[in-house]
């Protein structure tokens, strides 16, 4: 059986906090014996990438995927046109969309910034079709859309009752997947308050 995860905290990189310290015990946790497993980072550093179990294989770094945590002036200047536009777009609607619905602190900046950015990005593995994907931080348009594999898991960690998003958007992203986890069951409680058709991929 194959699996890949997804880590896409593109900012910090795989830093010492409480959802890499999840990552490392899930990749820890996995049998060698019935799993191949592969690690797609979005950025390769942080102060956790020495704790990687040697069972799993690391795939490449794809510059591309950098792109989400750098300043759209310096990704011009390395060439990211395409994506830099989708970013500035995903930026602009995101702004609209906080206007119309009164959010001053949203996450909708982030949410759109993967989903508009999403399309343009290079696959992942794309020779490849895994029997499991497990995509592990949101937003998770990139698991979604730019890997192949028979089943997918998304796995929260976010309190979704303090956090202010574009519900309707994220529900179709959510419905791509087959099974949701969580960390918790105030994480769980909270997410369906949201998105209550969901409890089904629970």
């Amino acid at each position: 059986l194959t699996i890949i995860s997804l880590y896409n905290r593109q900012k910090e990189g795989l830093q010492d906090g409480g959802a890499e310290r999840s990552l490392i015990g899930f990749l820890e946790a996995l049998d060698e014996s019935k799993w191949e497993i592969d690690l797609f980072l979005l950025r390769q550093e942080g102060e956790l990438m020495d704790a990687i179990p040697d069972k799993v294989h690391l795939l490449p770094q794809k510059a591309a995927y950098t792109v989400l945590a750098h300043p759209m002036k310096a990704t011009l200047k390395e060439g990211h046109v395409l994506l830099t536009m989708a970013r500035l777009y995903g930026k602009t609607a995101a702004v609209i969309y906080d206007h119309k619905h009164n959010y001053r602190d949203s996450d909708v900046n982030l949410e759109y910034s993967h989903k508009y950015t999403s399309p343009f990005m290079p696959r992942i593995q794309p020779q490849k079709e895994y029997d499991l994907a497990v995509s592990f931080l949101t937003p998770h348009y990139i698991c979604l859309n730019k890997c192949s594999a028979k089943k997918k898991i998304a796995w929260i960690h976010t309190d979704y009752s303090t956090i202010d998003i574009d519900v309707e958007t994220e529900l179709a992203m959510w419905n791509g997947y087959d099974y949701v986890a969580s960390i918790s069951d105030n994480c769980t409680d909270s997410f369906l308050s949201k998105f209550p058709t969901l409890k089904k991929n629970f």
